[in-house]
């Protein structure tokens, strides 16, 4: 295994892209310096001795790009989930104050109907609710779990290849063409019009222009336009 000594730490990186400040790139020198600091070249990309040893020391270093997922929960939890709602509880309530006056105050057999009624309901929308929300949970998990198996292009030794994204390295430069889904947290590195789609990030309605003063991007954005090189 290659010995490299990076000059910038995991945590480090990870403050960096949260704080997604231009002016603490610059602190650190800029892109230029950044791509020194993990030793990777921002033209060819990671140097082809470095893959002999299948990046491990990198992988160790700043971990892989492989995302773990939360299994998706069991049924029952979502019936609880369903029955705490504010909505259900004051029904439940209601319910039995209805049916503790139509029995024990009232004495009137005939009463009880209404409550064992909203109970029948109560009953029905926590079975439909909780399976819809115990689907769509479950879909959800399987959907990410086939993202996960996307590929990406990246610059390797001065070739672009083609990989999983699973298998992109914190200083791999990645390619993207449009309709591309970013496979990991980047920084853009030159280039002009790149536009990207964050809405399934940040819930907004507008495309994203990147470019040097503007450069940080997110890991599941889309390329909506253009091709440029990122670390």
């Amino acid at each position: 295994m290659m010995n490299l000594n990076f000059g910038v730490t995991k945590e480090v990186l990870v403050a960096l892209n949260g704080t997604k400040s231009v002016k603490k790139l610059e602190e650190f020198g800029g892109i230029q310096a950044i791509a020194g600091m993990l030793n990777t070249n921002l033209r060819t990309g990671l140097g082809l001795n470095e893959r002999m040893s299948e990046y491990k020391q990198r992988s160790l270093t700043y971990d892989t790009n492989i995302r773990v997922w939360a299994k998706p929960k069991r049924y029952l939890s979502h019936v609880l989930t369903t029955l705490r709602d504010d909505v259900m509880i004051a029904l439940m309530i209601c319910a039995l104050i209805n049916l503790f006056f139509s029995v024990i105050i009232i004495d009137d057999d005939a009463h009880w109907y209404e409550p064992i009624g909203i109970y029948i309901a109560i009953f029905c929308v926590t079975v439909i609710v909780s399976a819809a929300n115990w689907r769509k949970e479950k879909q959800f998990f399987y959907l990410n779990q086939v993202k996960e198996d996307g590929t990406s292009k990246v610059i390797r030794n001065g070739d672009t290849e083609q990989i999983s994204s699973s298998q992109v390295q914190v200083g791999d430069v990645v390619r993207l063409d449009q309709g591309d889904v970013i496979p990991a947290d980047c920084i853009f590195i030159e280039g002009f019009h790149l536009t990207i789609d964050e809405t399934n990030l940040t819930g907004g309605d507008q495309f994203m222009h990147k470019n040097s003063q503007h450069p940080f991007m997110c890991a599941g954005s889309q390329v909506v336009d253009e091709r440029r090189p990122l670390l």
